[in-house]
């Protein structure tokens, strides 16, 4: 019958620890410690001497905590900060009202649901913290998740003066004009406005009139007058576009009567 001996090898930090003991300063800084003048010192709860709360290194073992850094895969992926961060904190502002300001964010790498979902997209409302997760797809583009905002967002809360996001320009650009068509706010040379403005008789709030939070609101008489005039604004519009077209359509036309 053989046995087999098993030796469980200490680990660094434990090494770390031992290594103190020999040396002179440390073995000092330990002392005053204990006695309470050593301010910067404390003693971690296994017994190592830690400065500022980091492990004191004793000076010969610099080359074996290099070459065991060196070897170890997470402290070669772990980039701690040396220095503060430059400028001052700049917080935002705080919210008027509820659901005009939100902050975003995407979860992805989830595991696959049955009907296909990878990501969670995060709308948080800045004032009251509540928010909205929508499932969603890795595959979509920004133009989908601006129909998603709109269904999910829009829908229910309005159009909201601000959205807070770490994405790229790229993504926040396309998600803007996915987001302007969905809305019907994008300007129409044929009718001289936006859809939205042409049905509604105003302008929807949007990243062009962010000051127009207070917008004015119409009522009775003034309601019907302001419409009333924008649909002749529209009819008007509408002729001299036809108008135009049809005068570049005839060039290459010839009159023939029937």
């Amino acid at each position: 019958m053989q046995l087999a001996q098993l030796t469980v090898q200490s680990t660094l930090w434990q090494k770390i620890i031992d290594a103190q003991s020999n040396d002179p300063y440390l073995v000092e800084e330990r002392g005053l410690e204990g006695a309470g003048q050593a301010v910067e010192f404390s003693i971690s709860f296994d017994g190592g001497l830690l400065f500022e709360k980091r492990l004191c290194v004793q000076s010969d073992s610099a080359r074996e905590v290099a070459e065991f850094v060196s070897k170890c895969l997470v402290c070669q992926q772990v980039k701690a900060p040396r220095q503060k961060p430059a400028g001052l904190l700049q917080p935002l502002s705080v919210p008027e009202w509820k659901w005009e300001n939100v902050s975003m964010d995407f979860i992805t790498g989830l595991p696959r649901t049955l009907r296909g979902f990878t990501v969670i997209w995060v709308v948080v409302d800045t004032l009251t913290k509540s928010a909205h997760f929508i499932p969603g797809k890795s595959t979509y583009t920004a133009t989908k998740w601006a129909q998603l905002y709109m269904s999910e967002i829009v829908r229910l809360h309005g159009v909201l003066v601000s959205i807070v996001s770490d994405r790229d320009a790229r993504f926040t650009s396309k998600f803007w004009k996915g987001l302007q068509a969905a809305m019907g706010t994008s300007f129409r040379a044929t009718i001289g406005m936006a859809p939205f403005e042409a049905l509604y008789g105003k302008c929807c709030r949007s990243p062009f009139c962010w000051g127009e939070v207070g917008e004015q609101r119409l009522m009775g008489p003034e309601l019907v007058q302001s419409t009333n005039e924008a649909i002749q604004k529209i009819i008007s519009r509408m002729h001299t576009a036809q108008s135009r077209q049809k005068s570049y359509a005839d060039v290459g036309r010839k009159d023939l009567e029937f």
